[in-house]
């Protein structure tokens, strides 16, 4: 990487009425607070996942982003657009509620760290078809630094039976 820049891929995800809207204006924040967004993935939907049936399908993208940030100060900074976009509570041991926007953060450059509120790769990626598909677009050959496999690789392995359906274009 080019002096201090590090690339991160953030996804982002939602199921309510707001989702797209914040999606958008997460992504004005993130330039201006953040770094310069590099690429974008489509916007898919799909089913909510480990949630109840009459969940609000969700929808997801991906963006890979430049910025001088450190891992802790990204996660912050991510928090608060969430929080200034009208995110209420974080998910916590794997309930889910609804939401208009997470922002997980996927990869930091291609770095390992196991923190006690900071877990980079994101532990579950690999096992959700909702981020594999979008990342798969944009980021295919990209190999996972844990599990050493390219995301197209994961996406082929992954055991989600959700269906994930390309929504939207987006031009950066």
């Amino acid at each position: 990487m080019n002096g201090n820049k590090h690339r991160v891929v953030l996804s982002f995800g939602g199921n309510l009425d707001n989702t797209l809207y914040c999606f958008e204006k997460a992504t004005k924040k993130i330039k201006k607070k953040i770094g310069e967004v590099e690429i974008t993935s489509s916007i898919y939907s799909t089913q909510a996942w480990k949630m109840e049936k009459d969940t609000p399908d969700f929808l997801n993208k991906v963006v890979v982003v430049l910025t001088d940030l450190k891992p802790k100060e990204l996660l912050k900074a991510t928090q608060k657009i969430e929080k200034k976009l009208g995110r209420k509570t974080k998910s916590i041991n794997q309930e889910y509620k609804d939401r208009p926007i997470d922002i997980d953060l996927l990869f930091f450059d291609d770095r390992i760290i196991y923190k006690k509120k900071l877990v980079i790769p994101h532990q579950l990626l690999h096992t959700r078809k909702f981020i594999l598909k979008p990342l798969s677009e944009i980021i295919p050959d990209y190999i996972h630094p844990v599990i050493k496999k390219t995301i197209k690789k994961l996406l082929l392995s992954c055991d989600d039976k959700l269906e994930v359906k390309k929504q939207h274009t987006e031009k950066e």
